[in-house]
């Protein structure tokens, strides 16, 4: 999809050509909920992986169903750094929509060039919205 074509929502990105900073995703967790994902930028500083990779945010949301951009206003991130598109395979996700960072005072902060690995996004929701059982 070129950026003269309107993005057709869901899809599922093989890479970071058709990623836009604002689109957000939904992800199932262990106990049926769901979390959300925000892509905050695409811009990788190194020429390996820049169509693979991109810096995402774990949005301060959880519900019974996949976000939508309405859900998400006003919503905070809870973690942030640099992915590799194969999450959202292993996530079982697609892009959901688009919703403009700027409408919710949120913007991209990439402090290093470290990247996450595969799990930890949905670790760190599910240690957020999963109460523990003891």
């Amino acid at each position: 999809m070129s950026s003269d074509r309107p993005i057709s929502y869901p899809f599922v990105p093989r890479s970071t050509a058709n990623l836009l900073p604002g689109q957000f995703f939904s992800f199932r967790l262990s106990d049926g909920r769901f979390a959300c994902g925000r892509i905050l930028a695409t811009c990788w500083p190194h020429s390996t992986g820049r169509r693979t990779l991109f810096y995402c945010g774990l949005m301060d949301w959880c519900g019974t169903s996949p976000a939508s951009a309405d859900d998400l206003s006003g919503c905070g991130l809870l973690y942030e750094d640099w992915f590799h598109v194969v999450i959202f395979e292993d996530y079982g996700s697609c892009v959901d929509g688009l919703r403009p960072l700027e409408l919710d005072g949120l913007a991209p902060s990439p402090g290093d060039d470290s990247v996450s690995g595969r799990a930890i996004l949905k670790n760190v929701a599910e240690r957020h919205f999963v109460p523990r059982t003891v």
